[in-house]
């Protein structure tokens, strides 16, 4: 994966800014679309196996992401902050 500027195109919630998808064969396609509408366009990447690997700027297991997503906000609210 090439052109990733840092990490606000991974982690920025711009309201302007989505995370399209598509399979491997369109990605392309829907990137020349949005560039011909005007839309800026940075490929991230593919996805798939067990690994979240970008571009120098992110090597985890993806068991090791997913636990810190999960268990990130409850511990710096603290268990009783959080409703179940």
């Amino acid at each position: 994966m090439t052109g990733i500027a840092g990490h606000a195109e991974l982690f920025s919630e711009a309201p302007s800014r989505v995370v399209v998808c598509a399979v491997p064969e369109r990605a392309g396609e829907v990137a020349t679309r949005a560039s011909e509408a005007g839309v800026p366009v940075t490929l991230l990447g593919g996805s798939g196996g067990d690994r979240l690997v970008v571009d120098g700027l992110l090597d985890v297991a993806l068991a090791e992401a997913v636990e810190a997503w999960r268990t990130t906000i409850p511990m710096a609210l603290g268990s009783a902050a959080v409703s179940r």
